[in-house]
């Protein structure tokens, strides 16, 4: 059984995920309810402009996503984030967000803090969140303006924070680093010490899916901080804790949401992550029940690229079948970029190996000299 007194949301999902999984039912779920957004991110992969979200297509209205979110949760997922672009952007959103609470669903917000005001404050404070996550550009409004486009976006945002704190609210941060700014590292973790939340430190960026365009190969840092994504201060987390982990050539190894979770976009189309775009399911058009036998099949014929079957640095490639379909087009096709920094990261790992060896011989001689003594 599950101890859900010293467990946290990120433990507690880990373990309903393995479930799932091994069942092939869907636990938890994203609606990407609009690609709009009051910031312009250079490195954001679904950011659209009004009118090429029209050419693309139409956002769902409010009654269409509380109509799904009662789909999902009969189909047993128990869990549904809520995200964008910009969830607050939409002048539904509070009917949304409490349309899906109201059915029993465990609801988690994503959003950059910037128009949380006094209503969304009352709002999370009558219906609380299951999870409750803002993204941290930097630490300045200087930072805020070079990378998201925007005046003042940092001083709104701990404005905001310290609404929902003193409201009582709980959330956590995140914060993804990119050469603009990776100097503000120290303050953004400064910022999640004072308030006394966790923070998720990213180093992942991919091109523009589903319509939308960035720069990120100019964003892109070197060295990161932190070298892996999804590491968490705050919660002791470095990965996950599924029992029923995959072989290490099996092309979802490293991924969280294999067979238990799904994202359906703005648009209407179903897939397993925020990186794919091909499988294009329709649980709009074709009830979710029969989207997500669709979605299924569709992941159980991905293969892994042939080249990646003799890598000896396999297992610090951060490759997967959705980064690979954002980087190259497609689930199966090899990453140039990311086996040149799968190699990177096994040289630093075997120096690092190199150094704790040479410690350990330098203490153990040391040890017998002074026995000899």
């Amino acid at each position: 059984m599950f101890d859900f007194s010293d467990k946290g949301w990120v433990e507690f999902q880990d373990y309903v995920r393995s479930q799932a999984r091994e069942l092939g039912t869907p636990a938890f779920g994203t609606f990407e309810l609009t690609p709009l957004c009051n910031f312009v991110c250079k490195m954001c992969y679904v950011r659209l402009d009004p009118g090429r979200m029209r050419e693309l297509g139409r956002l769902r209205t409010a009654d269409e996503w509380i109509d799904m979110a009662r789909q999902v949760l009969s189909a047993g997922a128990i869990g549904i984030t809520l995200t964008g672009g910009e969830v607050l952007t939409r002048p539904d959103f509070a009917e949304i967000y409490e349309g899906i609470v109201d059915q029993g669903a465990l609801v988690s917000v994503l959003s950059n803090g910037s128009l949380v005001d006094g209503s969304i404050v009352r709002l999370f404070s009558t219906r609380p969140p299951a999870h409750l996550r803002f993204t941290l550009y930097g630490a300045s409004n200087e930072t805020y303006e070079l990378l998201c486009g925007v005046d003042n976006g940092f001083d709104r945002v701990m404005s905001a924070l310290r609404m929902l704190q003193d409201a009582g609210i709980r959330f956590s941060l995140a914060f993804t680093e990119t050469s603009i700014n990776i100097q503000d590292f120290d303050g953004v973790c400064a910022i999640a010490q004072d308030f006394d939340v966790p923070i998720v430190f990213g180093t992942g960026l991919v091109p523009g899916v589903r319509g939308a365009a960035n720069s990120v190969d100019n964003l892109r840092v070197e060295k990161p901080k932190v070298l892996r994504s999804n590491v968490s201060f705050g919660t002791n987390r470095t990965g996950g804790d599924c029992k029923d982990r995959l072989p290490a050539m099996h092309p979802f190894a490293r991924c969280r949401s294999y067979r238990n979770s799904f994202w359906i976009d703005w648009n209407g189309d179903m897939e397993m992550c925020s990186f794919m775009s091909s499988c294009k399911a329709k649980p709009f058009e074709d009830g979710f029940a029969l989207a997500w036998r669709q979605l299924l099949e569709y992941l159980d014929g991905i293969r892994s690229p042939s080249e990646c079957a003799d890598c000896n640095h396999r297992y610090l490639c951060a490759a997967c079948p959705g980064v690979l379909e954002a980087e190259t087009g497609s689930p199966e096709c090899v990453c140039d970029r990311m086996c040149s920094a799968a190699r990177t990261l096994a040289q630093e790992v075997g120096r690092l190996k190199k150094g704790v060896e040479e410690h350990e011989e330098g203490i153990h001689g040391s040890y017998h000299e002074n026995l000899c003594d």
